[in-house]
């Protein structure tokens, strides 16, 4: 039995050359000999149907069947993006629209010790990123991994020396412009070194409400005692579509948090897959989805213990209205010598409407004998009781509502790094009543 969609190979194949036409004599380069590798396994894997069993409740059909194209729309200038996404001036700023480096939004006056490259640049020099980019994520296994792989043309290299505290926000910004069934396929690959810090915000937003499909892979190196918060927000179009993947290796007495803030979307799938591969490693993923009308959204996390005396805590919170559907499957993995692990993992879902649906697969896979791990997931309403104490005080059922929601999502919001964009993601919670 087939766990594949059956490709229009003629297209992606068309998409391809067309790729190859565009990068001339960067053909010989490094990344190019990684694209062609990803372009063959996905042409021979191609996207995964429901029938396997990590995408179940999440259909890929429509996007497989849909001739998407590398769009080349106009400039995008800042008064279109602060329609969406307030002015952002309390860090470093990279823009890329429909998946190419914008120097005219971005901001690239760098403090010392932190480099920003586009890997445009680096691709027509015919130069190796660096030795482990596109070695964290999976090529071999993920199919998302590929699919970016395949067709992705520029995308931001990040490094921050040893014992370099970046203290202000690092910002990728990737925007879909309104060119319909355009697909963008943005890519970032972030080192952090001995004893370094910072904070990462990834945002991917959409302009328009055309069909669109945006690809990224974003993959992270955190070495001995360096610390990364990292911040990912969707603010798609309606009827954009988004297939996310972030690989995470963590070496020993690291510190890795990620806080995953999904709005709208379509189809939207976000993945993440932490490594800790050392010990004495820190490692936190959280998550708040709050969607409404037709979308959904797939929160799929893999966090994997590697060696012993480590801690992780996962808590994701869904919060869905209408139509919507989601889906968490989280997996917690022990391996044989991660002893002393401690590992927590849970799910909470509110569901607004009678027509609303969440599918929960919290797993753990534990081969050590001596940890500590827990995990579990609710799914409900809104309390009566508590609408009713409100009510009885003299609250509306309106502000009763948004008081009740503010306070379920409070636990992921106040793990948020501290940033200009805190204010939005607080803004926007309420849209979804």
């Amino acid at each position: 039995m087939s766990t594949s969609l059956t490709l229009n190979k003629e297209i992606y194949e068309a998409s391809f050359r067309a790729l190859e036409q565009n990068i001339n004599g960067a053909k010989a380069s490094p990344i190019h000999a990684l694209r062609k590798d990803g372009f063959q396994k996905f042409i021979k894997n191609g996207l995964p149907s429901t029938k396997n069993e990590d995408w179940k409740y999440t259909d890929l059909t429509e996007i497989s069947r849909t001739e998407f194209k590398v769009s080349n729309s106009k400039p995008v200038t800042a008064s279109e993006i602060e329609k969406f996404l307030p002015n952002i001036s309390d860090g470093h700023v990279v823009f890329f629209v429909d998946g190419k480096l914008s120097n005219e939004l971005s901001n690239l006056d760098l403090s010392k010790g932190l480099t920003i490259s586009s890997l445009s640049n680096i691709l027509h020099k015919g130069e190796q990123p660096c030795s482990t980019f596109g070695k964290i994520a999976d090529l071999d296994e993920n199919p998302l991994v590929a699919f970016n792989t395949s067709f992705f043309e520029d995308g931001a290299l990040i490094k921050i020396n040893k014992d370099v505290v970046v203290e202000k926000p690092i910002y990728t910004i990737f925007v879909t412009s309104n060119s319909e069934n355009s697909a963008s396929y943005p890519r970032v690959f972030v080192d952090l070194e001995t004893q370094s810090s910072a904070t990462l915000i990834e945002i991917h937003l959409g302009l328009s409400n055309n069909v669109s499909l945006s690809s990224s892979v974003v993959e992270v190196s955190i070495a001995e005692n360096a610390k990364l918060d990292h911040l990912k927000l969707g603010v798609h179009g309606e009827n954009t579509s988004h297939l996310g993947h972030t690989a995470v290796n963590i070496q020993r007495d690291g510190y890795y948090r990620s806080n995953c803030i999904t709005f709208n979307g379509k189809l939207v799938r976000n993945e993440i897959s932490p490594k800790l591969m050392g010990e004495n490693i820190e490692c936190h993923l959280n998550g708040l989805t709050v969607i409404a009308g037709n979308q959904h959204v797939d929160n799929h996390t893999v966090l994997d213990h590697v060696k012993p005396h480590c801690h992780s805590n996962e808590l994701y919170k869904g919060i869905y209205n209408g139509n919507s559907s989601g889906v968490f499957s989280g997996t917690i993995i022990v391996r044989p010598d991660a002893q002393k692990t401690d590992a927590i993992q849970s799910n909470q879902s509110l569901l607004l409407s009678k027509t609303a649906s969440i599918e929960t697969r919290p797993q753990l896979k534990i081969w050590a004998d001596d940890v500590k791990c827990t995990h579990g997931a609710t799914v409900g309403q809104l309390d009566e009781d508590a609408l009713f104490y409100l009510r009885a005080r003299g609250i509306s059922e309106a502000d009763a509502k948004k008081i009740l929601v503010e306070a379920f999502a409070k636990e992921v919001l106040i793990s948020l790094p501290k940033s200009e964009i805190t204010s939005f993601i607080e803004g926007n919670l309420l849209e979804v009543l």
